[in-house]
């Protein structure tokens, strides 16, 4: 899901049509429909968010919603700084 951000960003004016995969359209979708949106819980909920914040052009807080993901916290790039400066 994580290489279907940038795809949809692109392509944000032709959501409808079938630039990236139909489950994480759905899903896109799913979220939209939703009056409230809790935080987020599993990493799918993460990686929504941050396509949703992207779809609107916030793209630090895509970013800070990508890096809040518990898998990436456990990488090593993480632990020691060097992914967050070199995606800042």
């Amino acid at each position: 899901m994580l290489i279907e951000i940038p795809r949809a960003a692109q392509n944000q004016k032709n959501l409808g049509k079938s630039n990236f995969s139909k489950p994480f359209k759905a899903l896109i979708d799913y979220y939209d429909q939703k009056a409230l949106t809790l935080a987020e819980e599993f990493n799918r909920d993460y990686i929504v968010a941050a396509a949703r914040y992207l779809n609107k052009s916030e793209w630090k807080r895509a970013l800070d919603t990508i890096l809040d993901i518990p898998a990436i916290k456990r990488l090593p790039e993480y632990l020691d700084g060097t992914l967050q400066k070199n995606l800042a």
